[in-house]
C-alpha cells in the first residue's frame, strides 16, 4: 500500500486482484546480509514457494526499505544481458544526476 501523504511504502501486495494504487513494484532488489535470516523465517505461499514480497515486506516492517519511482523505463532484468542493460541505464542516470 502506498501512503501519498508521507511518500513511503507501507506494504507490498502480491498480485492484488483489486489494486488500490497505480503503482507496481517491478523489483530490482539489493539486499544486505540480513536477507538470509529473513528467508529462514518465511513460509511457502499457497503456490508452495517462498515469495520475495514477503522478504521485502519484512524490511518495510523494520523501517529499512528504500525505493525510487522511475518513469519511462522498464526492463525485465531476468537474464544476464537484460540485467546488464538495466545496470548500465541506472549507472548513466545516477551519473547524470550528480
Amino acid at each position: 500500500m502506498f501512503n501519498r501523504t508521507r511518500t513511503r511504502i507501507l506494504k507490498i501486495i502480491e498480485k492484488s486482484k483489486r489494486p488500490r494504487f497505480p503503482y507496481a513494484d517491478v523489483g530490482f532488489y539489493l539486499f544486505d546480509h540480513r536477507i538470509f535470516d529473513i528467508i529462514r523465517t518465511l513460509h511457502p505461499s499457497a503456490r508452495g514457494e517462498l515469495e520475495i514480497v514477503d522478504a521485502v515486506n519484512e524490511y518495510i516492517r523494520k523501517g529499512d526499505y528504500t525505493f525510487e519511482f522511475i518513469k519511462g523505463f522498464w526492463s525485465d532484468a531476468g537474464t544476464f544481458s537484460t540485467l546488464l542493460g538495466t545496470s548500465i541505464w541506472a549507472a548513466k542516470r545516477s551519473a547524470s544526476e550528480r
